[in-house]
């Protein structure tokens, strides 16, 4: 709700300018500084946004996150192509967007006949009724093809972590659970919904079908901005593959990340409040990242500032293992990432 934000922002704004009026105050932005809010104008501020998309490349097994990115096995890579939107939420919670209440399609070849889906469960919150239905040419339901309830809870169970959640009086237990079932010949798609509940995430799918006999995976990544996933099987000579996904480089940044703060700089200025990588995430990725995000804030014409000089996140101290340090005044300075920054 704006009205309440906005009270607080006047507030907080006259009483600085009280004391100066003309000082220059900056605003984090929506949503973790990845949106502008266009209210703020009123109060001639500029704002902030973050330089930590994507998550797996910023928070790659950082301690403090939640577990999906705490437990990543796979390191990441950029640029990348991904497979996102693998939380199946149920469609009556609260605060999701419509795109987010639609089922999440599988969409099959017209040549593969009969075949064999798998689907691992990573995460469910509270809990969550799942129905795995095939879907034909027309969009209507054929059958039922996978139909189970997760109930997470303490103790032992079908799950291999517990994770209670007690600002929200809820479990949310990690599975890692694959769940396979057969395919019908004449099905189109392959849809998955939760139909009571909370949500469900999923982390990898795979099928395999007499033309494709060996299964072909594809790894899926879970967050609470994607809109619900749909990807396409296809397959040409011989070779099966997923279509449909997600190239996340230098353009998804720009398209994503920078290109909805343009509107706001004709209110108001911009700049990057803070930016980085913890040090679990492989060095060279790390750079690769690093310049395209870089690259993309001196064309939009934005200043920039890491989350910490010397740390974990930064150029100094960072307890990397795969970095050959240089000494500098006492203290082993990351040499190819100061000459990244020094560039820009």
């Amino acid at each position: 709700e704006i009205a309440p934000f906005m009270k607080v922002h006047r507030t907080l704004c006259e009483a600085v300018r009280a004391e100066d009026p003309k000082r220059l105050i900056v605003c984090d932005g929506m949503s973790w500084g990845t949106k502008p809010t266009m209210e703020l104008a009123e109060l001639q501020v500029a704002q902030a946004t973050r330089g930590y998309m994507p998550m797996e490349i910023s928070h790659y097994r950082a301690s403090w996150v939640g577990e999906q990115l705490r437990d990543m096995k796979d390191p990441p890579q950029w640029p990348s192509v991904q497979a996102s939107g693998g939380t199946i939420f149920y469609p009556g919670k609260a605060g999701i967007r419509e795109d987010q209440k639609t089922p999440t399609i599988f969409r099959l070849a017209s040549r593969c006949g009969a075949g064999q889906f798998r689907v691992r469960i990573r995460q469910v919150s509270s809990f969550a009724h799942l129905l795995a239905e095939a879907v034909d040419a027309d969009g209507n339901v054929m059958r039922t093809l996978f139909d189970r309830e997760y109930r997470p809870g303490p103790g032992t169970g079908d799950w291999v972590e517990v994770v209670h959640k007690p600002e929200w009086n809820c479990f949310q237990n990690i599975y890692h659970k694959d769940e396979v079932f057969e395919v019908p010949a004449g099905t189109a798609a392959v849809q998955l919904r939760v139909t009571s509940g909370d949500w469900l995430a999923i982390e990898e799918v795979g099928f395999r079908c007499g033309a494709v006999p060996q299964e072909v995976v594809q790894k899926v990544s879970s967050d609470w901005r994607s809109p619900a996933m749909e990807m396409r099987f296809c397959f040409q000579k011989g070779r099966g593959f997923w279509d449909g996904l997600e190239k996340r480089d230098a353009q998804w940044h720009w398209n994503e990340y920078v290109k909805p703060w343009k509107q706001w700089e004709r209110l108001g200025g911009v700049m990057v409040g803070e930016f980085g990588a913890y040090n679990q995430t492989p060095h060279e990725t790390v750079l690769a990242w690093m310049r395209d995000l870089m690259s993309n804030w001196k064309k939009a014409g934005w200043g920039w500032a890491m989350w910490n000089f010397r740390g974990s996140i930064g150029v100094m101290e960072s307890g990397r293992s795969d970095v050959q340090y240089e000494n500098w005044h006492g203290l082993k300075m990351d040499r190819k990432m100061m000459d990244l920054l020094q560039e820009f």
